[in-house]
C-alpha cells in the first residue's frame, strides 16, 4: 500500500531508507490504542457562553462602533451615524456607568467613572469613534476578566474534588491514617 510521500521525492528519499514503506500519519494514529493517543487540544473558544448578556453587549458595541465609524464610507447619513455611536456608547458603557455612579455616590472615584467621563469627553470633542473604541475595549477587558475568574473558580473546585480525605502519616516507627483536617 504505497502512497505518495508528502515531502519532495529527493528529500523523502534522503530521510527514509525505503520510501515505499512510508505510511501516513493517520495510519499511525489508528495503530495507537485509544488510551495512549494524544489528547485533543482544547479549543480557544470552548466554554464561552455566547448567550451571556455582557458578551452580547461587547459584540453589539463593536458592531455599532464599526457601523458608526465606517458610516461615511457606507454612505450613511450623519444622523444614522449618531444613533450607531449612541447605541455603541450604551451597549459598552451601561455597566461602567452604573458602577461609576455608585462610586460617585459613595464619594470615591474609580476607573469605571473615569472611563465613562473619558468616552463622553471624546464624544464632546467630536471623536465619538475613539470614545466608542474606549468603551469597547474597557467592556471587553471586564468581560474577559470575569470569564477568567470563573474558569479559575471552576478549576479550583475541580481540584478540591480530587483532594483525598485521608493521608498516611508516619509517627515514629508506626504509619497511621489521619484525616486531612487534623
Amino acid at each position: 500500500m504505497s502512497k505518495e510521500p508528502s515531502l519532495p521525492i529527493a528529500l523523502a528519499e534522503s530521510m527514509v531508507a525505503d520510501p515505499a514503506r512510508t505510511i501516513e500519519a493517520d495510519a499511525i494514529l489508528r495503530e495507537i490504542p485509544p488510551a495512549r493517543r494524544p489528547a485533543a487540544l482544547p479549543s480557544l473558544l470552548s466554554g464561552i457562553n455566547w448567550a451571556d448578556p455582557e458578551l452580547l453587549c461587547v459584540v453589539a458595541t463593536l458592531v455599532f462602533m464599526l457601523l458608526g465609524g465606517f458610516g461615511t464610507s457606507l454612505g450613511l447619513p450623519a444622523e444614522l451615524k449618531f444613533w450607531f455611536f449612541l447605541a455603541a456608547y450604551f451597549a459598552g458603557g451601561w455597566r461602567a456607568a452604573i458602577k461609576g455612579i455608585r462610586s460617585l455616590l459613595t464619594g470615591t472615584i474609580d476607573v469605571d467613572l473615569l472611563m465613562i467621563l473619558a468616552a463622553l469627553g471624546a464624544a464632546y470633542v467630536n471623536h465619538a469613534f475613539e470614545g466608542a473604541m474606549l468603551l469597547f475595549l474597557f467592556s471587553l477587558s471586564n468581560t474577559l476578566q470575569e470569564m477568567a475568574i470563573e474558569r479559575s473558580r471552576s478549576a479550583i473546585s475541580a481540584l478540591m474534588k480530587l483532594r483525598p480525605e485521608t493521608a498516611l502519616c508516619k509517627r515514629g516507627a508506626e504509619t497511621v491514617t489521619v484525616r486531612i483536617e487534623e
